[in-house]
């Protein structure tokens, strides 16, 4: 923590390289640890807006940014999720409990095409 404070408050190209390379190996362990939260989260808002007060090179502040989403994304619906997938017809059914014993009785009655027997039993050649 102490290198990482150090290297905000020089934050010439080479300290922002160093914090950069810090936060994104060991950042998340820093924000998610109860004895270091507080700091972590204080010396990376303070690299932000150092960033958005000096006129940098868009190499650097394009590194601060990735450095402060690797060890803190954002708690977003950008990603979707499996269920943004489906139809709405199977999203009620999932949300009922229903979709996967749908999806059994419909894979498990499934007659293999080249050996006319079920797919849970042993295939006959």
């Amino acid at each position: 923590m102490f290198r990482l404070q150090t290297l905000t408050l020089e934050f010439s190209p080479h300290a922002i390289e160093m914090a950069c390379a810090l936060l994104e190996t060991c950042g998340r362990f820093l924000l998610r640890t109860p004895t270091s939260h507080l700091r972590a989260r204080v010396l990376v808002e303070q690299l932000v807006r150092k960033r958005v007060a000096k006129a940098l090179d868009p190499r650097y502040a394009t590194m601060i940014d990735n450095a402060k989403y690797t060890c803190d994304p954002p708690k977003s619906d950008a990603v979707g999720t499996a269920s943004d997938c489906l139809f709405p017809l199977q999203r009620e059914w999932r949300e009922a409990g229903h979709y996967d014993a749908l999806l059994f009785r419909l894979f498990s009655s499934h007659v293999h095409p080249f050996t006319n027997t079920s797919a849970g039993c042993s295939f006959a050649i």
